[in-house]
């Protein structure tokens, strides 16, 4: 569960979150001819509050680079990263995916919360 007041301090103040996406069921959609395959999407999605300028919002499966794959997003607006990943059946598939959450243009926080949040869909086709 993450947090839920989320605010980026003008000191150069960074933000990182480990998302853990579990498997809840055993159930299995079936995605090949043998049924021996499930996949599932998480995606995470980034708010900015009005007047804080940009945020840098980048996420990765690994907590090292988590910093490599990044998108700015504006004052007011939302991104969303979705992650298509390869399950097994049956069940017990479990996932982390890191995000950095960091100011980008000025002035590059607010005193207002922003908003992270994520969904995690199991049964997937891809």
């Amino acid at each position: 569960m993450l947090p839920t007041s989320l605010t980026i301090y003008p000191s150069g103040d960074v933000d990182y979150f480990r998302i853990n996406a579990t498997e809840t069921d055993s159930s299995c959609a079936c995605c090949d001819f043998f049924c021996t395959d499930e996949d599932y999407t998480l995606t995470v999605t980034l708010t900015v509050p009005a007047g804080a300028g940009s945020y840098s919002f980048c996420t990765d499966t690994a907590c090292a680079t988590v910093g490599n794959a990044c998108q700015t997003v504006v004052a007011g607006q939302s991104f969303t990263w979705s992650y298509n990943l390869d399950g097994a059946c049956p069940g017990n598939d479990s996932y982390g995916i890191f995000v950095r959450i960091a100011p980008g243009s000025s002035p590059g926080f607010e005193c207002l919360p922003y908003t992270l949040s994520y969904h995690f869909t199991s049964g997937v086709c891809h």
